[in-house]
């Protein structure tokens, strides 16, 4: 039983760094060109300086390309006729809300993955003690086995979310 209790342990913490690892590469590998768009949204913002920076980009941002619009005055209605202008503001919103997206799963799933792998951390060394304990190794390996499952599903989030588009093409 102890032998058993041990592998378990030692297989779920080792299965979730790994597969955790290969997610964090993943989304980092994916947020570059996802920056690359937002950073176009907000340079093209910054040229036109009819509106602060600091006050188009959280409209940008937070609102879309309609809110923007609406929020200018004639004397800054700079973009309005621009099309390509519309489609790279439109494009940074949409980019911005995807990495926030993606950022909240990858967070998410990392804080559940570090929970179960300290769990099985701090009981490793202690298993001939646990395997003693009928309710006590009922206990551990339920938290360690239910935080596993929870990760599982967390990869499926995260996973959706990286899969979906980064930028919309209007």
């Amino acid at each position: 039983m102890e032998t058993a209790l041990y592998y378990t342990l030692s297989t779920i913490a080792q299965t979730l760094a790994g597969a955790l690892a290969v997610l964090v590469a993943f989304t980092l590998f994916r947020l570059p060109g996802i920056e690359e768009v937002i950073g176009r949204g907000q340079a093209l913002l910054r040229q036109h300086r009819a509106v602060p920076y600091n006050v188009s980009w959280p409209i940008v941002r937070d609102q879309g390309w309609e809110a923007f619009a609406k929020s200018m005055t004639k004397e800054e209605d700079f973009l309005t006729g621009n099309a390509e202008a519309q489609q790279i503001l439109h494009g940074a919103q949409y980019a911005w809300r995807y990495r926030s997206r993606v950022t909240s799963a990858l967070y998410l799933a990392l804080g559940f993955t570090v929970a179960d792998i300290a769990i099985c951390f701090v009981a490793l060394p202690i298993t001939r003690h646990i395997a003693c304990s009928r309710s006590a190794t009922v206990i551990v390996l339920s938290f360690a086995v239910g935080l596993g499952i929870i990760c599982l599903l967390l990869y499926v989030r995260l996973i959706t979310a990286i899969v979906g588009r980064p930028a919309a093409q209007a």
